[in-house]
């Protein structure tokens, strides 16, 4: 090939390939409006029909069918009323309170916290049961000094407990003891606070929690340097 001619060796004759090589692979595309067209042809294509927004439909819904502009609509009402389901089962094991819903998963809750509260709070008032038990006097209970059959010191069960900031600690000295004091302390028995009591009798203090931190402390009553009694209490 020699320009635009195409000739066979020992052969005189030869082809002119001018017409043929008229560049038609390097036409050009051109859209303007909604006309498609290429160069080096007066034809073009109406592109209008495809360009018809058809990404601008709204989806709607009415009565249990959605539907969306100019297309098919889905009913739901498969899926309606979902909320009305009803507890199926509920087992307690332990703490742990399995429960399950219909046509649903079960669900486990551990009530060991609310449990632990409850007990602590169940120990405190047997502990004041039998200490009126204690000093009842033929069916009735005495007055004033409430303790003065027994004559033997009593520290009581804080409350409320678990607590946050300020909890009440009730307890009781005999008159004829010379000194009492209640003794804080942490879970490793580092001592954090100790309250001297001036009062006998039945009694009350306050014990503040806002320079500590959230745990588990006990506290306990001595009286005449005899240790009488250690209660917990928890510092939410």
């Amino acid at each position: 090939l020699s320009g635009n001619t195409l000739s066979l060796s020992n052969d005189a004759t030869s082809v002119d390939l001018g017409k043929y090589l008229d560049n038609t692979d390097s036409q050009e595309l051109d859209f303007s409006s909604n006309e498609l067209s290429i160069s080096g042809s007066s034809k073009t294509v109406d592109l209008s029909g495809y360009l018809d927004n058809t990404d601008a439909q709204i989806l709607t819904i009415s009565g249990n069918n959605l539907s969306i502009a100019n297309g098919n609509s889905v009913d739901l009402s498969v899926f309606e009323n979902s909320d009305s389901q009803d507890l199926a089962s509920a087992t307690l094991s332990g703490t742990v309170l399995t429960v399950a819903i219909e046509n649903g998963r079960s669900v486990d809750v551990d009530l060991a916290p609310i449990l632990s509260v409850q007990q602590t709070q169940i120990n405190d008032l047997l502990s004041r049961v039998e200490q009126i038990e204690k000093c009842a006097c033929s069916g009735t209970l005495s007055t004033g000094e409430v303790f003065s059959k027994n004559k033997q010191p009593i520290l009581y069960q804080n409350i409320p407990n678990p607590f946050n900031n300020t909890t009440s600690i009730k307890y009781f000295v005999p008159q004829h003891n010379d000194k009492a004091a209640i003794v804080f302390s942490n879970t490793s028995g580092q001592v954090i606070d100790t309250v001297f009591l001036q009062e006998k009798g039945e009694q009350e203090i306050f014990f503040n929690s806002s320079s500590l931190p959230s745990g588990v402390y006990y506290y306990t009553l001595y009286v005449d340097s005899h240790k009488i009694d250690t209660k917990k209490m928890i510092i939410e």
